[in-house]
């Protein structure tokens, strides 16, 4: 008699999803998610500096001096940081919640 052939069931994807009745747009940190890190690059027509570990307060201090900028976010355990980072560039707040 023949065996039968096995078929192996992935694990349900986990996706994080706002509390019923939150207004769209609503952030919700990953509870496994890395701590948050920025690294910013400034680039212009001369030359070009990376700031490694790099605060709000240099992406707030530098994003008008430089012609062109780089931010490189990983993790995203700070929503606060997240959120923070789109009123710096106008990003809308259903973008954000795609992050």
């Amino acid at each position: 008699m023949a065996k039968a052939d096995t078929v192996k069931k992935r694990a349900p994807v986990k996706t994080r999803r706002p509390p019923v009745g939150a207004s769209p747009g609503t952030l919700i940190a990953d509870p496994a998610a890395r701590r948050s890190e920025l690294r910013l690059t400034l680039i212009s027509p001369q030359k070009f500096k990376t700031i490694e570990n790099a605060s709000i307060d240099d992406v707030k201090a530098n994003c008008r001096k430089w012609p062109v900028i780089w931010l490189d976010c990983t993790g995203l355990a700070n929503i606060q940081l997240i959120e923070e980072i789109g009123r710096i560039f106008s990003l809308h707040p259903l973008a954000l919640e795609d992050v």
